[in-house]
């Protein structure tokens, strides 16, 4: 009876050990889908016309990312220009990734994708040379994956993915 009840806490001890290995990998997955998905829902701004305090966005919508802000990123109305400018483009939300993960490198530090109408036209960091942008995070606790989004300018796909280092 010892030896199967031993055999059952060293089995229970594993399943616990790696439920919660499992439910860290899941947090950080969704919080890379969070940010895809805030992605998308810039460029659906853009598709769709929307307006934000009542001032259409001819100039479009676009995001900033900074690895000297490495727990945020900013969704924000462009003037035109197709680059974020903190003076001249009007910040829609700040966003703030969860605790614990970090935007740990950019394609382009800093980067900027700002999605123009009608079509959107993508450019990335102001221009229509680079073919992709790339944002890769972090999470503590977890060392051999990263999580990658990758921005497409020539189809506007927008993908995301936990991958193993």
């Amino acid at each position: 009876m010892m030896v199967i009840g031993g055999i059952f806490v060293i089995v229970a001890a594993m399943v616990l050990v790696n439920f919660k290995k499992g439910e860290n990998n899941t947090a950080f997955l969704l919080a890379t889908e969070e940010v895809a998905s805030n992605i998308r829902k810039t460029q659906t701004q853009t598709l769709t016309g929307s307006t934000q305090e009542e001032i259409v966005a001819s100039g479009g919508f676009g995001l900033y990312f900074d690895i000297g802000a490495a727990d945020q990123y900013v969704i924000f109305r462009d003037d035109g220009n197709q680059i974020y400018e903190s003076g001249n483009d009007t910040i829609i939300e700040t966003m703030i990734l969860p605790p614990n993960i970090t935007i740990s490198s950019l394609s382009n530090d800093p980067l900027t994708i700002v999605f123009q109408p009608p079509k959107p036209t993508i450019y990335i960091n102001g221009g229509l040379i680079d073919d992709s942008a790339d944002i890769y995070l972090t999470r503590e606790n977890i060392d051999d994956k990263q999580g990658h989004i990758n921005i497409n300018r020539i189809t506007g796909r927008i993908t995301s993915e936990l991958e193993s280092l």
